[in-house]
């Protein structure tokens, strides 16, 4: 069960923090992403972050360049989908 609390969505160790403002650099936002995260959960939460990402770049260049706008929901199913894809094609993340 997720629980909004200030910036972030709460799911255990699945918090991820959103940038408190656009001046915060990436490196600061990527290690206050992954502080006190065990180290056998790290990599899976690192692919989730990325895959985000790449979606959220994939989005905003289809706005730009097509012109068209997909609801949060439907990216959300296209991150979900190529996680899933990723885990049929190479298996569970290799974590040691």
């Amino acid at each position: 069960m997720r629980e909004r609390r200030g910036n972030s969505t709460e799911t255990g160790h699945n918090e991820v923090q959103v940038p408190q403002n656009r001046s915060q650099m990436f490196e600061e936002w990527w290690n206050n992403n992954m502080m006190d995260i065990p180290a056998d959960q790290k990599c899976i939460k690192a692919a989730v972050i990325l895959y985000m990402i790449w979606n959220i770049w994939k989005e905003i260049k289809r706005r730009i360049s097509e012109q068209k706008q997909s609801y949060k929901t439907h990216v959300l199913l296209l991150i979900k989908e190529e996680m899933s894809l990723q885990k049929m094609a190479c298996g569970e993340p290799a974590v040691g």
